[in-house]
């Protein structure tokens, strides 16, 4: 957590002292819609995932938990942020101003760094169940290393760009990091199939993010356009399901009181 920390505020201090307080605040604005994002899906570690990696259990089973719950998080990750993705402006207005909406196309580059960010987070979770801490924290370390390393001249070069660049880049490394150590010590590296769904849920994040900073978000083009997306993808997401987690959903909406 200290590196997490450190590496934020280098980032932030490279971005005043390079471009001056008026962007640190509009990075302050896209860094706070991001976390926005994670304080969503990273309750669902700890409750759904974190309690079953603490049982005194095979390490075999405790794979097979960390990769069900990563299958179900990418898709559900996708599905939190296409809102944001869709309609940035609104987004930087509702919860700001109208004076950030200038930065309206930098959004889903944050988006994409918070989505990293939990899925690697998964198999952070799940060294520290297996009891590998000390490789757990130099993963994290050597990460955010590079992080600290590449967010200068990432900066210098693209602005608020670079800084989630910068983060994601920490990400990166942690999660190769961390498949290495689950097939070299366990034998149980990340499915390929599991790897295809993340890079699904990361490439419509990023995919999306550029298309629709080119098409006018407040016309009613614009917003049928995105609406019509959103239907189309949501469809999409539920054939991903596999029968249980349909069931699982159709469970949970029956308990809604309305």
């Amino acid at each position: 957590m200290s590196a997490y920390t450190i590496a934020m505020l280098i980032v932030r201090f490279f971005i005043f002292s390079e471009y001056g307080e008026e962007e640190a605040g509009y990075y302050q604005a896209l860094l706070s819609i991001a976390l926005a994002l994670g304080a969503i899906a990273g309750p669902m570690n700890s409750l759904f995932l974190t309690p079953i990696l603490n049982r005194d259990m095979a390490p075999r089973l405790k794979f097979e938990a960390a990769h069900d719950f990563q299958s179900n998080l990418s898709l559900i990750l996708t599905a939190i942020a296409l809102p944001v993705i869709l309609f940035p402006k609104l987004a930087l207005f509702t919860l700001f101003s109208s004076e950030f909406i200038s930065v309206f196309q930098v959004v889903f580059v944050f988006v994409f760094w918070q989505c990293f960010y939990q899925i690697t987070n998964t198999y952070q979770q799940l060294l520290i169940g297996l009891d590998d801490v000390n490789f757990c924290t130099l993963s994290l370390v050597s990460g955010y290393s590079v992080a600290i390393l590449a967010c200068y001249p990432l900066i210098q070069h693209f602005g608020l760009v670079g800084a989630a660049l910068s983060l994601t880049l920490s990400n990166i490394i942690t999660l190769l990091l961390i498949n290495h150590r689950m097939k070299s010590r366990y034998g149980s590296p990340v499915p390929t199939v599991l790897w295809f769904k993340i890079a699904f849920c990361l490439g419509t994040i990023a995919a999306f993010g550029m298309a629709f900073t080119l098409l006018e978000e407040w016309t009613l083009t614009g917003i049928g356009t995105r609406s019509a997306v959103a239907v189309i993808y949501m469809v999409v997401l539920w054939q991903l399901l596999s029968a249980d987690q349909k069931n699982q959903l159709l469970a949970l909406r029956s308990k809604l009181p309305f």
